[in-house]
């Protein structure tokens, strides 16, 4: 884990960065953690379904997957005095590997904290195991318990041997997903206390939600490299939001045609339709914290295009 340092300038309140810094690499999936005390319990008993691991862990992925905003709740490590600050994150479902793209973000007044890392599930050893994208050290977790209906209803524990406020401890992980709300819960119990009390340090309640079509508006960067070692190779893509809803604009330097739009899984999508003089082109996308990721088609090309498209940086930036 990264220290607070890493995350935010030293005049930052220590407790959001140590609160922050403890939960950036396990919140996407929904983690949640509040520093209350709560009382002690008996382990309970894993529970146990029939269906092979790794179709569990994918049900659970798929329903991870979206944009999500809510509150992290928190008691201060100073005061002792309950808190709250907005978050959000954007998890993405890989289709080719059992992992998770998440992106978090919490908000204090005048400040942001932003981390990116990856979640590997491992259905056979029944571990997952976080790796930071921003240069922070790998953490792995036991998947103690799944209870898994379909996506969008589920409850996983994971567990682990670690520290908390620098002393040694069992950690306690517990995921809820139940429709569109996303809970998590973060239990410490210290190796060092007699009583061997279970300790609820934070909660993250979340909400899935998905960018409004307004935030469509505007111009949009296309990379239409086939591999991030090419040449730069970029188009624009400019959208327009109606006061009706409607959405015009280009691809490519062509008119927009057939514009649609969805909200699915927590996640907007969109189709259009464009022409040259002698082809049309079918384009799909779906839309993310910041950027498009999409896919284009002419059957009479024969020709299919990956892309992202990002808005296009300021002077000066």
């Amino acid at each position: 884990m990264k220290s607070p340092a890493a995350f935010a300038p030293s005049t930052f309140p220590r407790s959001v960065v140590k609160i922050a810094a403890t939960l950036v690499r396990t919140v996407a999936l929904g983690i949640i953690l509040a520093a209350t005390t709560a009382p002690a319990r008996a382990e309970s008993t894993p529970a146990t379904d029939d269906r092979p691991a790794e179709v569990l862990d994918r049900v659970i992925r798929a329903g991870a997957a979206g944009h999500w905003s809510g509150t992290l709740e928190y008691r201060d490590y100073g005061s002792n005095a309950p808190v709250s600050i907005p978050a959000r994150a954007v998890v993405e479902s890989s289709d080719t590997a059992p992992i998770l793209l998440r992106r978090i973000t919490f908000t204090d007044p005048g400040r942001e904290i932003v981390s990116n890392d990856i979640a590997m599930f491992d259905s056979a050893a029944g571990t997952l195991r976080e790796v930071s994208l921003d240069g922070g050290p790998s953490s792995e977790y036991e998947i103690a318990e799944r209870v898994v209906r379909h996506e969008h209803d589920w409850r996983i524990v994971l567990r682990a041997t670690g520290t908390d406020d620098q002393r040694p401890a069992d950690l306690r992980l517990t995921w809820v997903c139940d429709g569109d709300r996303l809970v998590a819960t973060k239990e410490v119990r210290f190796r060092d206390d007699e009583s061997r009390t279970w300790i609820r340090r934070n909660t993250l309640r979340l909400q899935r939600r998905a960018p409004a079509l307004d935030d469509l508006s505007g111009r949009w960067l296309v990379d239409l490299r086939p591999t991030p070692d090419s040449a730069p190779y970029t188009q624009p893509l400019v959208l327009s939001v109606g006061d009706d809803g409607a959405v015009s604009g280009t691809f490519y330097g062509s008119r927009i045609e057939d514009f649609v739009t969805c909200v699915a899984q927590g996640t907007r999508h969109l189709a259009f339709v464009t022409r040259d003089e002698s082809n049309t082109y079918f384009t799909s996308a779906r839309v993310l914290e910041d950027r498009i990721v999409g896919r284009t088609h002419s059957p009479q090309r024969e020709f299919l295009s990956v892309w992202s498209a990002r808005r296009p940086a300021r002077p000066g930036k």
